[in-house]
């Protein structure tokens, strides 16, 4: 890339993981601490990104979509209380307390979009989930979670929700 070109915006889906990512260090830092886990997170990547211009001159820098990434990470610790409430109610022989920290961290993720962003269509949403407990959940996450948010878009649609 030229110096007088811009870095692209990186996809929705990689700064969908950028939000895992800081979702899922919020149960070990815990929730309180957002603010410093979110701008540790972007020092780390700043500095990975320093890292890979160094060893490879031809790296393209893609500009992390922080106003997505803020909006989600933001919006999931002032209603958690909710989401966990709705994830509970629809987890059938699971409290949220006890379920794998990459499934709930998940699940906040997907019934954050569906419940209060309007921007993320509730299938593309629950798809994302699914795509994302493939790639970083157990063997049956991924069917798991697509059932429990299942359940959820139905009362969602249903008005229940």
């Amino acid at each position: 890339m030229d110096n007088n070109s811009r870095p692209r915006m990186e996809s929705r889906r990689a700064a969908r993981n950028h939000v895992f990512n800081i979702i899922f260090q919020c149960e070990f830092s815990g929730v309180d601490e957002i603010e410093d886990t979110l701008k540790n997170y972007y020092e780390v990547l700043r500095d990975e990104v320093e890292e890979e211009k160094k060893d490879d001159p031809e790296y393209e820098e893609l500009v992390i979509n922080e106003e997505f990434v803020n909006k989600a990470v933001f919006g999931i610790s002032e209603n958690i209380e909710d989401i966990d409430r709705i994830i509970g109610e629809n987890t059938k022989g699971w409290k949220v307390e006890r379920l794998a920290k990459v499934d709930l961290a998940i699940l906040r993720i997907a019934v954050y979009e569906m419940k209060y962003d309007d921007d993320i269509p509730n299938q593309v949403a629950i798809n994302e989930a699914v795509e994302m407990a493939k790639k970083y959940g157990e063997k049956k996450s991924s069917s798991f979670i697509n059932g429990i948010l299942g359940a959820i878009n139905r009362k969602i649609d249903g008005g229940v929700i």
